[in-house]
């Protein structure tokens, strides 16, 4: 079903475009002036057919560096990235979600959306263990 999301008309990757998850195998980078500011900011391209390019942040250059094995743009190409929708990112003091890029190993999105209860929340005080909780 559609949403008011739906109308955004972005040439580059939204929050939308990547929920679910995406795996994308980055091609090449590019510097370009982005957004009605025309400010200059990195912008990665991808292999794949169909893939917007992704304007690069900070938070998500070092998460792809670390899955690169190398802070250098230029050694990226061919490197598989998964980005995700993050609902927790703020844009200013505004909690808005965004774009994360995956580490493997540490990938797990929010299973609950900012300002729900946490289910699984066991309190500041949890219950002493029990002779059943002793692993032997």
């Amino acid at each position: 079903m559609p949403t008011v999301d739906d109308l955004s008309n972005s040439n580059y990757l939204t929050q939308n475009d990547v929920d679910p998850p995406l795996k994308a195998t980055i091609d090449y980078w590019a510097r370009e002036e982005v957004g009605p500011r025309k400010e200059l900011n990195f912008v990665l391209y991808f292999k794949e057919q169909g893939i917007k390019p992704f304007v690069l942040k900070k938070e998500n250059g070092e998460r792809i560096s670390t899955v690169a094995g190398t802070k250098e743009f230029d050694e990226w190409s061919g490197v598989e990235i998964t980005l995700y929708r993050d609902p927790t990112i703020k844009f200013g003091p505004e909690v808005k979600g965004g774009i994360r890029v995956a580490i493997p190993g540490q990938f797990s999105q929010p299973t609950t959306q900012p300002g729900t209860p946490n289910p699984n929340y066991v309190g500041d005080n949890p219950p002493p263990p029990t002779d059943d909780d002793i692993p032997y």
